[in-house]
């Protein structure tokens, strides 16, 4: 009776204050916890967070956070939510190369990078532990075992040739960004595949379709359930929209699997997904359980995913820049074009 009496005084500003000091005293028991050098100026439980409302280029506003530090900084992008920034070329040197293993670990807080990987079950966003590390040592078996063969360098010259010709046919100017994204995509996908994909092919238009509305609606900047996990339970707009478009992926990615599953065969291993599941029909009553678990169904397909869609995006956009770079400079133009010339007719004859 006494509790239901205490509850009933309680007004939604009584909640809402406390939980505000709630969240306060943990974010700044945390950060005394962990001794984290010092940030700029921020607000009591929301940090940062309006700094990078309206900016989604996060490198943009770390650059101007940090305009009063020099090497290292911390910032609070709402809820608790720290990040140590490294800023000079020497710090990160520091952290990346000469302590690598101290800092190999993964930020597990991104709600939709955890959605993406089905639980961090890839190897881009995965942890670093012995999971991580077999499942790692096993894509890199299948690459090397692959790339043995000359198949890569076959799929990649016709490619080129399917794009090449496509670019020719252009009379008006035109947006190149599909014909790179065509041709990283057939690329990316004879390596996972084991096939390449046309300019109309329904499987391309798909993909590229949903990547570019992944990447404008969820990957531009933090969702609500980013900065406030409880939020993922609820039927809000951003987790519902984040849970239909990787559901959408990762499914397109599950059909691929599963046909290579049923028409696996050991005299001709198409790709690299052929070769991780060999690896996994090499498994015995005697191997490790982190084996087994390295090349399970779930992480083979997020190593799939992992070489589909992290290579195209990123090389794509490469590409993109470094076309836009040569566009504006002529000079850099001058000196490829002699450097073409120089490699003589008996080069452009070979094909390449």
């Amino acid at each position: 009776m006494y509790v239901l009496t205490l509850l009933s005084l309680l007004t939604v500003k009584t909640v809402l204050v406390g939980s505000a000091v709630f969240l306060l005293v943990m974010s700044l028991l945390q950060r005394k916890k962990y001794k984290l050098p010092p940030g700029p100026p921020q607000l009591p439980i929301l940090g940062h967070y309006f700094a990078f409302r309206n900016e989604p280029r996060r490198y943009a506003v770390f650059n101007k956070l940090g305009e009063s530090f020099d090497d290292i900084f911390t910032v609070n992008l709402g809820f608790g939510r720290l990040f140590v920034v490294l800023k000079s070329a020497e710090s990160v040197h520091e952290a990346m190369v000469e302590k690598k293993e101290i800092f190999a670990g993964r930020d597990d807080e991104s709600w939709k990078f955890e959605l993406a990987t089905e639980g961090f079950r890839d190897i881009a966003f995965a942890d670093y532990g012995p999971v991580w590390r077999l499942q790692r040592q096993m894509a890199l078996k299948a690459f090397r075992t692959y790339l043995a063969s000359d198949k890569l360098e076959a799929f990649t010259r016709s490619a080129f040739d399917e794009v090449a010709s496509l670019i020719e046919k252009e009379t008006e100017p035109f947006d190149m960004d599909v014909h790179i994204r065509l041709l990283m995509f057939s690329i990316m996908s004879r390596m996972a595949f084991g096939k390449g994909f046309k300019l109309n092919d329904p499987d391309f238009v798909f993909v590229k379709d949903k990547l570019a509305e992944i990447n404008r609606k969820l990957f531009s900047g933090p969702i609500a359930s980013d900065v406030i996990p409880f939020l993922k339970h609820l039927p809000i707009p951003s987790s519902l929209l984040a849970k239909r478009l990787m559901k959408e992926l990762i499914d397109f990615h599950k059909v691929q699997l599963e046909l290579h599953e049923t028409s696996l065969n050991k005299g001709n291993m198409r790709d690299i997904t052929d070769h991780l599941l060999l690896l996994k029909e090499e498994l015995t009553d005697e191997s490790d359980d982190n084996v087994r678990e390295s090349l399970s169904d779930t992480r083979i397909l997020q190593t799939m995913m992992d070489i589909f869609l992290a290579g195209t995006q990123t090389t794509s956009d490469t590409l993109k820049w470094i076309i836009m770079y040569v566009a504006d400079n002529p000079e850099v133009q001058a000196k490829i074009h002699k450097e073409l010339d120089g490699l003589g007719k008996h080069y452009y004859a070979c094909g390449y």
